[in-house]
């Protein structure tokens, strides 16, 4: 079967060793079934541990793998194994869901149960699965209860485990019987369910800090929002819930939640309820955000009063620019500037507000000021780009930047941008190795 990887590609995914372990693996026979259902593929592959290991990948130029076995990259010497299969065997051959259909259809009902009852007796999460399908079916409660004790389960800070662990319930456990209850009970069944998984997802992210962790709890996150954007109206509990999550992380994973969810609150329906219970708890900087977002300017301003440091006079201006007052952004930017003439944000504020306003000469000549008083490859960088989007770039500015560069004390900067504009007189003076190779 043709697929848009190759045999180095693999080896670059799962590194030199996993990838050997991976290739002995296949040649002593260990993959024992591989089957290719659409995009998917299914396979069994016999293990270390246990007797044998559930391989599922989704195929693509980079292919998203799941392992059953305790290892915690997504590469694993199973998942390599398998893929060297795909690519070393002809024969494999994809079936579509829709031909699995088509067939199913034709089978009686009493082949089905008998099907559907092999996957509960031998698979644990098949099992959990159907069991939520059937309760919810019912109309039971008990689908709800059981996968709520399960979420609550789903990771203990009193009891590390590898993090492999946790996202494996999360992904394997947890949401297939999520959207088996959405689908069936409508997304007011299951919301209070995120709220409790992305909780203790955040709880586990802050721990471990692993790219996989993180990538479940960004799952779940995108998954809450689905759900709460469905429905036709969110209930005032929703706002109790942030407020807890924001006491619990202030961390890269709490930071990301409260800004996805900073769109539902700032919903006329939640906003004043919001900007109260958040100040019961302390969280004046979420108060303010929300002001900003919104643009009420007169909010913030009450909130946080006269500004008296270049951080409450860039919040300020962020929220005029929110409201879309930009001459009064403008004017407040001027003002922070007067007092703190020094201060690279309120720069940068002025900056973008001439920019918005068509004063591309005014924010150019501010780019310029920046690299006169710290000339690096860096504000070259800046100035450059700017120069060259709004007509500014020619061979008078280039010379220009030349003469600021020169008095640079960052060699390795002088260099490079000596180097870029073609100057081998000054380049010669800073490296004259490297002007021999050039």
């Amino acid at each position: 079967m043709k697929l848009p990887f190759d045999e180095e590609d693999v080896r670059r995914w799962a590194g030199d060793t996993i990838f050997r372990r991976g290739k002995r693996y296949l040649k002593e026979g260990m993959v024992e079934s591989v089957q290719v259902i659409g995009d998917r593929v299914e396979a069994t592959v016999l293990g270390s541990y246990e007797p044998y290991y559930t391989v599922e990948i989704r195929l693509g130029e980079k292919p998203e793998p799941y392992c059953t076995c305790p290892y915690d990259e997504p590469f694993c010497k199973h998942v390599v194994a398998v893929l060297l299969y795909l690519l070393e065997e002809d024969k494999v051959e994809r079936i579509s869901l829709k031909d699995i259909r088509k067939h199913l259809q034709k089978w009686p009902k009493e082949r089905l149960i008998s099907l559907i009852t092999d996957l509960i007796n031998t698979y644990p999460s098949a099992r959990k699965y159907v069991i939520t399908a059937v309760q919810s079916d019912l109309g039971s409660r008990s689908a709800e209860e059981a996968l709520l004790r399960d979420i609550r389960r789903m990771y203990d800070p009193d009891l590390p485990e590898q993090p492999g662990t946790v996202v494996k319930r999360y992904r394997k456990e947890i949401k297939p019987r999520i959207k088996v209850l959405l689908k069936e009970r409508g997304p007011e069944a299951v919301e209070p369910l995120l709220r409790e998984v992305v909780l203790k997802l955040v709880d586990a992210a802050s721990f471990y800090t692993t790219d996989n962790v993180y990538d479940a709890f960004y799952d779940a996150l995108k998954l809450h929002l689905k759900v709460l954007n469905e429905m036709e109206q969110i209930p005032e509990s929703f706002i109790d819930f942030v407020v807890d999550l924001r006491k619990m992380d202030d961390g890269i994973a709490g930071d990301a939640a409260m800004e996805e969810y900073e769109d539902i609150l700032t919903s006329p329906a939640l906003i004043d309820r919001a900007v109260e219970k958040l100040l019961a708890a302390g969280l004046q900087g979420e108060v303010e955000d929300l002001y900003i977002k919104t643009g009420n300017y007169e909010g913030l301003r009450e909130l946080i009063g006269e500004p008296d440091t270049p951080y409450k006079y860039r919040r300020l201006i962020r929220a005029l620019e929110n409201a879309g007052r930009y001459e009064e952004a403008l004017a407040l930017a001027e003002e922070g500037l007067k007092k703190f003439p020094e201060s690279d944000e309120l720069k940068s504020s002025l900056r973008d507000l001439y920019v918005r306003l068509g004063r591309y000469e005014d924010a150019f000549e501010i780019l310029k000021s920046r690299f006169v008083r710290s000339p690096s490859y860096y504000t070259y960088e800046e100035l450059k780009r700017f120069a060259k989007e709004y007509g500014f770039w020619n061979e008078g500015l280039k010379g220009w930047v030349l003469e600021v560069m020169d008095r640079s004390i960052r060699p390795l900067d002088k260099t490079e941008v000596f180097a870029e504009l073609g100057d081998h007189e000054r380049l010669k003076k800073v490296a004259p190795k490297l002007v021999e190779l050039v």
